[in-house]
């Protein structure tokens, strides 16, 4: 009899990497020994991930409109509410979702997902983080109505996390983040790297995408909210054009906070500079045209869109972000950046007018990703389930 799998993810059509790694995990089980359902808490409607056909989309708890200012705003207010009653009473949400018995249960992130596992003993439950989980230490924050904020949120975490069988955490620095804020938990604690296909990324990074080869070009592939951090890129512009280069940034991508990036782009007259393209099913093709990509997040827990550029054989800027340590031993693939407009312009500019530094990392990066297949963390994850 096949294994009944619940994969709960915030949100599984916004068009990010968690939504990528889930599709390939869940495309790539056994279906022979698994029986797989996804339930998305938000759907955004930016993209739609490909999944098999014996894999079942569960109808998403909330619908956010992203259309005018009244819808968002009503969307916003049911969003809140939907916090509110996922953090004091997820009984009563799951009672409304799910009706089916399971086998496994996996929340696909930290916090929410989490609230909605369920109390059951006989069903076993992961919990995946995906990011470092540094923003829910309440410990060193001044501010005693903030860190009041923060600790219940960590309070929460700290619940859920107990009644769980196992966390899975998906780097070096993830792994540290919830075994320092959780020590009581460290024996649950282990380590899957996540795995990519990167024979569909060869495939796909050669698709025709009519895309006109530029001087210095940046690329970032990225939802475009407020973990992103996509003004901080914009900042670094504004600097690199008053300091005179030739540059050409392409955006892939989109979120809640497109319309104040494209503010951005306007009040410091880079149109001429800067492209937001949307979304794109297929970023692979502007990654293989770019000279290097920059990464710009306050948080991963370790990002899917650097694997992804390394595969296409493109160097990366990027913030001090869960990941690096795997991904860019000793600099050799990338440069690490502070979060300041000067450190990322800086580093931007190394790269792209220093062509033997940025060819002899583009070789590095082609060899560092080898380790990060999806064979061996699907390996991994089977070990687990089975168990």
């Amino acid at each position: 009899m096949k294994k009944k799998i619940l994969f709960i993810i915030w949100s599984f059509t916004a068009g990010g990497g968690a939504e990528r790694i889930l599709a390939n995990v869940a495309n790539n089980l056994n279906p022979n020994k698994y029986e797989i359902d996804i339930l998305e808490i938000v759907n955004f409607d930016i993209n739609k991930e490909e999944v098999n056909d014996n894999i079942n989309l569960l109808k998403p708890i909330l619908k956010y409109n992203n259309g005018s200012y009244v819808t968002r705003k009503i969307s916003n207010l049911k969003s809140r509410f939907l916090y509110d009653t996922l953090c004091k009473n997820p009984s009563k949400i799951r009672n409304k979702v799910i009706s089916k018995k399971y086998d496994v249960e996996i929340s696909f992130n930290y916090l929410y997902p989490t609230f909605l596992l369920s109390d059951d003993s006989e069903v076993l439950k992961l919990s995946w983080i995906h990011s470092s989980i540094e923003d829910l230490d309440y410990r060193s924050i001044e501010d005693r109505r903030e860190r009041i904020k923060i600790q219940e949120k960590y309070l929460l975490q700290k619940r859920h996390l107990e009644k769980v069988d196992h966390i899975i955490t998906i780097s070096d620095r993830t792994f540290d983040s919830v075994n320092e804020l959780y020590p009581h938990l460290q024996y649950k604690n282990q380590k899957i790297y996540n795995g990519y296909d990167f024979k569909d990324i060869e495939r796909k990074r050669e698709e025709e995408a009519n895309i006109e080869k530029k001087k210095n070009t940046i690329v970032t592939v990225s939802k475009i909210d407020e973990r992103k951090n996509i003004p901080l890129l914009i900042e670094a512009a504004k600097l690199l054009k008053e300091r005179s280069l030739e540059f050409n940034i392409d955006i892939i991508g989109e979120g809640v906070e497109t319309n104040n990036v494209k503010r951005l782009i306007k009040e410091y007259n880079l149109d001429d500079s800067v492209t937001m393209h949307g979304f794109k099913s297929n970023p692979y093709p502007y990654m293989k045209n770019a000279d290097v990509y920059c990464l710009t997040s306050f948080v991963e827990g370790f990002p899917t869109v650097l694997v992804e550029s390394m595969s296409c054989g493109c160097p990366f800027i990027s913030t001090k972000v869960a990941g690096l340590n795997e991904l860019n031993p000793d600099e050799s693939c990338g440069i690490s950046v502070d979060w300041d407009a000067n450190s990322v312009a800086d580093a931007l500019e190394l790269m792209l007018t220093n062509n033997e530094l940025r060819s002899k990392k583009s070789k590095n990066c082609i060899e560092t990703i080898k380790q990060f297949t999806l064979e061996n963390q699907i390996k991994n994850i089977e070990k687990l389930l089975d168990n």
